[in-house]
């Protein structure tokens, strides 16, 4: 073999090896470019999941408020005509569980809406819910159990975590102004 045959195939093959290089970055660019497409494509639909996260926490709360206040204002004022209606022993007792319940459902949808915000504990979130119902500290105290100055306590305290304190604002309105 000559050296200028080999010459030539040196050449032959290096141009063949050079447009296979070409073809191979073209083929790296278009794949850069559909990447990039994808990428923007994810950013988009990652900033639409977003934004419907935010959507449906805030209609979660808005239908948690909606169903709290509903308890409180639709079926808490009938439960209170039947207590005082003279219902026999058992009724008085489903009565009792009927609201205790309803109590419990709305207790779960206060703490959920309050503790975020004021960083109240358990029992505050109770004590305010049975404030926010128009109940006296007596009637807070048999409901809860607890001694009317553990009552007064708890409402120092949410007082005191709501910035009310040395303040004349009247707990049940600040309580209402909140919904």
């Amino acid at each position: 073999m000559s050296v200028k045959s080999y010459t030539e195939d040196l050449e032959i093959a290096f141009h063949e090896m050079a447009n296979k290089l070409m073809e191979t970055a073209d083929r790296l660019r278009n794949r850069e470019k559909e990447l990039q497409i994808h990428t923007i494509k994810l950013e988009e639909i990652n900033s639409t999941l977003k934004a419907l996260t935010k959507k449906t926490k805030r209609d979660d709360a808005a239908l948690e408020e909606k169903i709290l206040s509903n308890i409180k204002s639709l079926v808490g004022p009938y439960l209170e005509k039947l207590k005082r209606s003279g219902l026999g022993h058992d009724q008085m007792q489903y009565l009792t569980v009927l609201q205790s319940n309803l109590d419990d459902m709305a207790f779960s949808l206060v703490t959920k809406l309050t503790s975020n915000y004021f960083g109240l504990s358990p029992i505050e979130i109770q004590v305010a819910s049975l404030i926010k119902q128009g109940k006296r500290t007596k009637e807070i105290a048999g409901i809860l159990n607890l001694s009317e100055n553990t009552i007064m306590s708890h409402r120092y305290k949410i007082r005191s975590k709501l910035g009310l304190k040395r303040k004349k604002i009247n707990l049940y309105t600040y309580l209402h102004s909140l919904e």
